[in-house]
Order: C-alpha cells, then structure tokens, then sequence
C-alpha cells in the first residue's frame, strides 16, 4: 500500500455542520476521512456510517485527550504526511459545564 498523503479527522461529524463537512468530503470522493463520535450506537452516527461508505467511524470525546491523541495517530498509521482536523462543536462540550471562555479556551488548547 503506497504511503497516505492526507487524513481528514471530523470531530463532531454527527451533527448539523459536520455532516455537511463529512457530505462535501463525500462528494469529493476525498480519501482517508475519518468521523469522530462519543455514541457509534447512536442512530445519526449509525446513518453516517451507512450514508457515507468511505468514511471511517472512531469512537472519542474531547474530555479524553489520551483517547483524542489516539484517534489522531491512527489517522496517520499508514504514514499520511498531513493530518487535517474539523473541530465541531458546540459552545458547551460536556454536560458539566465546560464552556468556552478565555481560561477554558487556554486550557483547552494546553492539552
């Protein structure tokens, strides 16, 4: 198998924006997509799964940075040179509150 150039990695793909961005992908007929989701049992992840063939379910939350970590190195396990990721998200990632302000976003981008 030749080397990978591109990976694409949505986080977030299951919802309005990042459907549209894992459709555009699709239509593209873009190699190496990967779709990032907390609940692959979730019936808008199993949809995308069957909707967009070429595309790669993983499963992951952005509260597990060991797991985020994870989900970007296998996205270059065939040597792809450039990873690309789509952070989608909504101002409040988990159901404690994290919300986005200027020291979360510091925290944020630290981890």
């Amino acid at each position: 198998m030749a080397p990978r150039e591109k990976a694409m990695v949505v986080f977030g793909g299951t919802g309005n924006q990042g459907s549209c961005v894992l459709k555009h992908f699709h239509a593209a007929e873009t190699p190496n997509v990967t779709c990032v989701t907390r609940n692959p049992a979730d019936a808008r992840a199993q949809q995308m799964a069957t909707v967009f063939t070429r595309v790669e379910m993983a499963v992951g939350d952005f509260e597990d940075p060991a797991g985020m970590e994870g989900i970007l190195k296998d996205a270059s396990r065939d040597g792809a040179r450039d990873v690309f990721v789509f952070l989608i998200s909504t101002p409040c990632l988990a159901s404690t509150g994290f919300a986005f302000d200027a020291a979360n976003e510091e925290k944020t981008a630290k981890v």
